[in-house]
């Protein structure tokens, strides 16, 4: 494995990065300055030829990983955040391709997403060896881009794989202003209101068994109480009907929020709810999470899955992904 002397040819003040007190990171020193970024270029070698950039309408959403092909080689397989996906999937690789890319499975624990592109001469990211060992709090890494050099790098936080909190309890129903009723705004094609049955108008009277909902703000009141996977009954007013709706409630997977939120830069929108992580304190963009991170020797260690917080970003362990990855393409062939 390359050790930090062999990395760090920039002048010595770049190995002060790893203290916790530098200043914002700022002028020279700052581990997105475009010489410390150089110096990563031969660790991230072999992963960025499997690193795509994810693009909906034309607009970057994720970066992703070329995990290997399809019966007959034509095929190319591409994991990524799912969250982040919209219409109209393109993937770009690193010789400057853009190819159309079709969504065919996703895994909602994860918030993994299996791609296809058509191209059967794609470069697999490199995984790391089973039974190597797992990367210590203080070790290195960095997120390879399209570009020769990466896109960040950072180091591996204190607690090398712990349990991220589940989300809290939502339903996301929009509510009109009234404050004295929940009565819902609108039900759009795809919407939650939609796909249980609520119709712009419909007043949430109660829930459960002898719960009164008086307004949208009793309706969040009752669901502090639950957790996600309960399910619920909506006690529904319709044109002077009362209805009985069922509805599972799902996870709010957004986190907390910091009041310096603005100033930290955006935040992924789903960033809690993951069983294992492997957090690191790399700055990235939310549309830069979905591809692979890798250590000092160039294998790829996880994917990274939220930026969480100001200087954290949540990766996704290896052997995480490789489960899921193993489902998603197993689900894949059930639809074929």
């Amino acid at each position: 494995m390359r050790s930090l002397a062999d990395l760090f040819v920039v002048p010595a003040g770049v190995c002060l990065l790893a203290g916790a007190s530098l200043p914002a990171q700022s002028g020279a020193h700052r581990r997105s300055d475009a010489q410390v970024l150089k110096t990563f270029r031969s660790v991230v070698a072999r992963a960025r030829l499997g690193t795509v950039r994810v693009t909906s309408k034309g607009r970057q959403v994720a970066l992703g990983a070329v995990v290997g092909r399809g019966a007959g080689g034509t095929i190319g397989h591409v994991v990524t955040k799912a969250s982040e996906l919209g219409p109209e999937l393109r993937c770009e690789l690193a010789d400057g391709r853009r190819l159309p890319a079709k969504l065919v499975a996703r895994d909602g624990p994860s918030d993994l997403a299996l791609l296809e592109i058509e191209a059967g001469d794609l470069v697999p990211i490199p995984w790391q060896q089973k039974g190597k060992a797992v990367l210590v709090p203080g070790s290195w890494v960095a997120t390879p881009g399209t570009a020769p050099a990466p896109a960040a790098v950072g180091i591996v936080s204190s607690g090398l794989q712990r349990r991220v909190a589940p989300g809290r309890a939502a339903l996301a129903i929009e509510f009109t202003d009234d404050r004295w009723a929940a009565r819902v705004a609108h039900a759009r094609k795809g919407s939650v209101a939609a796909a249980l049955g609520l119709e712009a108008g419909d007043t949430i009277e109660g829930v459960d068994d002898g719960w009164e909902i008086h307004s949208p703000r009793s309706f969040q009141r009752f669901l502090r109480r639950r957790s996600p996977g309960d399910r619920v009954t909506l006690h529904v007013k319709r044109a002077g009907r009362l209805l009985d709706i069922e509805a599972d409630v799902a996870a709010d997977r957004r986190g907390p929020r910091h009041s310096q939120e603005r100033f930290w830069g955006p935040l992924s929108n789903v960033r809690v709810g993951f069983s294992r992580v492997l957090p690191h304190d790399t700055v990235l963009r939310p549309n830069q999470c979905g591809g692979p991170v890798v250590g000092l020797n160039g294998a790829v260690i996880g994917i990274n899955i939220a930026r969480s917080g100001r200087v954290e970003t949540l990766a996704l362990p290896a052997a995480v992904v490789q489960r899921v990855l193993a489902e998603l393409l197993a689900k894949k062939r059930r639809k074929v």
